[in-house]
């Protein structure tokens, strides 16, 4: 039987913002304070996520929620908001659609992240192995620096040995290129 083996990447901080700030003068980087302000307008509320300038400290807020009823929030949420819940504040650090509709630029340079799963002796196989690779907060990051990583290999070896049809993916046909996903497949073949 196959062996299938589960790797998920774990992003230890979460990414900065790219985006004008009114003091800098110009692009700067701005970090998740992982607080929320929640202000009521008449019978709406708003919510947003502050972030702050990493150089001058200025803060910027992101919108989560405009002009919602109250009711349309369920409580456990309204909750979270209040409390400044960082576990929500971290998914929407992560939500590549809220910051797009705020205009705000995802910067994934400065995220660290580690791997759950045993690494492999690539050299050692004997059989085919699967391997699944999850990512619950999905980041820019290229599979060659992954799949490096967790075979102790370069990243040139991991090229040349998706070339050589070695490893593959069943969702992405240059696989050293490909950008990790929230779930792929990765199948290894023995040398």
């Amino acid at each position: 039987m196959q062996e299938i083996i589960r790797w998920k990447v774990i992003p230890i901080n979460e990414p900065n913002v790219i985006r004008n700030c009114s003091k800098c003068g110009g692009k700067a980087h701005f970090e998740n304070s992982k607080k929320f302000r929640v202000n009521a307008n008449q019978s709406k509320l708003d919510v947003w996520l502050i972030y702050q300038c990493k150089k001058c400290k200025t803060t910027w807020n992101m919108t989560i929620l405009s002009r919602v009823n109250p009711k349309e929030i369920p409580n456990n949420q309204y909750k979270r908001f209040i409390d400044n819940d960082k576990e929500l504040a971290r998914f929407y650090a992560f939500d590549a659609d809220t910051h797009r509709r705020n205009g705000s630029i995802l910067d994934y340079h400065e995220i660290e992240y580690t791997i759950e799963g045993k690494t492999l002796d690539i050299q050692a196989l004997e059989e085919k192995v699967t391997i699944l690779l999850e990512c619950e907060e999905v980041f820019t990051i290229r599979m060659d620096k992954v799949l490096s990583r967790q075979l102790e290999i370069s990243r040139a070896q991991v090229r040349s040995l998706a070339e050589k049809g070695i490893l593959s993916s069943r969702e992405e046909k240059k696989l050293w290129k490909s950008k990790l996903k929230s779930e792929m497949y990765i199948d290894i073949l023995p040398q």
